[in-house]
């Protein structure tokens, strides 16, 4: 069969009929062939594990997503995430019950509000995940009216007075590392908007989005000259790219008079079809070569139309089909460093396409995608050459312990629909260590062999499904090998390990020690899980010690008071004194303290609601009444969110 050394390897299928005089000869057994003494480059896996939120906020402030958090947090599938609105307000058309922003208030003063938005970066710092911080959906205050908004809850307004929007960034870059830390937020980007050449975006003007960008920029650089800072999040027009960073390279700074504009990436939107991204990779990176000043600028590509490109594709073809564009995008020629995949955090019982996560009965059950990210993160940080069959997709890197003993990674994907034979094959890892007569090995299979989606339909897709299937779907989907040899042979510097696989199903081979990523945690992450603990070591006391456990909850409300676990804390008071302790008015105080925090509108109207429901069993007419003014005007504020404009 055809060979190709290559790091990535994606080759079409073919067959050779070999054939002998009496009978056919039996043909030889496929085999990848990787050499483990050559490093072609570094691989660094967290260019490829990001997601795309629409409703960002809503998804991330949802309790319910916690445990998707847990999978986070416990494999490091997930490196950054990206929004397209965090400061504004909104709510998403396809799921009106996320908002869409953190809805940063600026009062009279001009002083921003920051809790909520802190409220949505504490779970990701917590969780050991990069923010990618989209300023383009800003405050009601600093656009021009009236406000419209896209159906991904985005406003299409400018800042009404661009001297205003700067100091307004000014405020959020400064509060960010005040709360944070400097080098914690420097590892953070930070784009100016998305998709302004859209046909319906305000700033489809070049000349308009240029002074836009250059009081972003001043910004920026006004606090900390070290910050991630890019644009434009391009839909689509080319010429609008090549306008843009010639302005960056060397047109005239409408913030500071002064010639170019500091940009430390380029963002572009993934075209829809793999076969298109090689070529739009290489006009972005064409139109970068052409100003020498912006070499060294990263580019970065947001898969925001992955969705169509796999309409008809099946769960383990998608992966597939992403671990494709890793592949393409992994070709240092086209110069990207970066790539975010468009998903959400969570579904319910496998609906959707593009949820890393499912909620089965009360458990979360990570998907395809999120097990092949887990997959692709195990990988070492050096590729090495691998030589592949056709059919096959093959990725391998290496790593080296303190002693400089190797251990081989082995990602690979049979392509092709799905259905069909398996495909038997060995995986040949040469140039080992002379001294090696034996290696541990393990096979991690992401296919037919634990498919949740496959066990929920055969118990006949229960909605909502009894929390012992969700615990064992679970369980399965966890990080455990699918076969496992402890003692592999190594003879003449040579180990086979044979593997199978149907189409359209990816395993990774892992041979010597194995590698688990570890994220590091800034100081405040540290903090907010040492808050996580302590909350549910409190749940943990309310079955034994109901007062102890609510003294717990008091003392985390008291020490957490700078961050949304004092919330929570608070609403597992209200729920214990109302469940258990029967205590329906100390219920309500908590209530009416928690009216205090900051949040948001529809956690807002929940509580006003439940404190209407309980003047009304006091008889209390007047207080009952007065809440229901609160509550009108906030559901008439929430319907103007959902007022969307046409996308198209």
């Amino acid at each position: 069969m055809r060979r190709r050394s290559f790091g990535w390897v994606v080759a079409a299928a073919a067959v050779v009929p070999v054939v002998g005089a009496a009978q056919p000869a039996p043909s030889p057994r496929p085999a990848i062939t990787i050499r483990s003494d050559r490093e072609l480059g570094p691989f660094d896996p967290d260019r490829f594990c990001n997601l795309n939120l629409d409703g960002g906020y809503g998804q991330i402030a949802d309790f319910g997503v916690d445990a998707a958090f847990e999978w986070i947090r416990a494999t490091g599938a997930v490196s950054s995430i990206r929004c397209p609105m965090w400061l504004g307000e909104g709510r998403l058309k396809r799921r009106p019950d996320w908002l869409c922003g953190a809805q940063v208030e600026i009062g009279p003063t001009g002083e921003a509000k920051w809790d909520r938005l802190e409220r949505a970066l504490d779970s990701l710092v917590a969780a050991g995940v990069k923010p990618f911080i989209c300023c383009g959906g800003l405050p009601n205050e600093l656009l021009t009216a009236p406000v419209k908004r896209d159906s991904r809850g985005v406003p299409l307004n400018l800042p009404a007075n661009l001297d205003r929007y700067r100091k307004f960034l000014v405020q959020l870059f400064r509060r960010l590392q005040k709360t944070y830390g400097e080098d914690e937020v420097r590892s953070w980007r930070f784009e100016a908007w998305s998709r302004p050449d859209a046909p319906n975006s305000p700033a489809a003007d070049p000349a308009t989005f240029q002074a836009l960008y250059d009081h972003f920029a001043s910004a920026a650089d006004e606090v900390d000259s070290q910050l991630q800072i890019g644009a434009p999040g391009l839909r689509d027009d080319l010429g609008f790219l090549s306008s843009f960073l010639e302005h960056c390279a060397t047109g005239k700074n409408a913030a500071t008079g002064k010639l170019g504009a500091r940009i430390t990436f380029v963002s572009w939107t993934a075209p829809p079809s793999n076969s298109e991204l090689r070529t739009r990779a290489e006009q972005v990176r064409a139109l970068m070569v052409r100003h020498k000043a912006l070499l060294k600028t990263e580019s970065i590509v947001s898969d925001e139309a992955a969705g169509p490109a796999e309409t008809g594709l099946d769960e383990r073809n998608r992966v597939v089909n992403w671990l494709e564009r890793v592949a393409m995008l992994s070709d240092p020629a086209l110069g990207v460093s970066m790539a975010v995949r468009d998903a959400d955090l969570m579904s319910s019982h496998f609906e959707g396409n593009h949820a890393v996560t499912t909620r089965v009965g009360q458990f979360a059950v990570p998907m395809a995608q999120f097990r092949a990210q887990v997959l692709l993160q195990n990988l070492g940080r050096a590729r090495v050459p691998a030589a592949a069959p056709d059919g096959l997709l093959v990725l391998a890197t290496r790593t080296l312990d303190d002693r400089k003993n190797p251990a081989v990674q082995v990602l690979v994907a049979r392509t092709g629909p799905s259905g069909g034979d398996d495909l038997e094959f060995d995986v040949r890892v040469e140039a080992l260590p002379a001294r090696y007569f034996r290696m541990p090995a393990r096979i991690y299979r992401l296919g037919v062999s634990g498919d949740p989606r496959r066990e929920w339909e055969k118990a006949g897709r229960p909605r909502p499904a009894p929390d012992e299937l969700g615990k064992r779907l679970a369980d399965e989907a966890g990080w455990k090998p699918s076969s496992e040899n402890p003692a592999v042979p190594v003879n003449a510097g040579t180990a086979v390990i044979p593997i199978r696989l149907v189409p359209g199903e990816a395993a990774l081979v892992q041979l010597g020690s194995a590698t688990r990523p570890e994220r590091e945690i800034s100081p405040r992450g540290e903090r907010l899980r040492a808050a996580e603990q302590a909350f549910g070591r409190a749940l943990a006391l309310s079955g034994r010690d109901l007062d102890r456990a609510l003294e717990a909850l008091d003392r985390l409300i008291r020490e957490q008071r700078d961050n949304h676990w004092a919330d929570v804390a608070r609403q597992a008071r209200i729920s214990f004194l109302r469940d258990l302790r029967r205590d329906p008015e100390g219920s309500n105080t908590e209530l009416r303290a928690l009216l205090a925090r900051p949040l948001d509108r529809m956690e807002r109207l929940r509580v006003l609601e439940s404190l209407r429901v309980a003047a009304v069993r006091k008889s209390d007419g007047a207080g009952a009444r007065a809440l229901t003014v609160q509550i009108v005007d906030l559901e008439r504020h929430l319907a103007q969110l959902a007022e969307w404009v046409d996308d198209h």
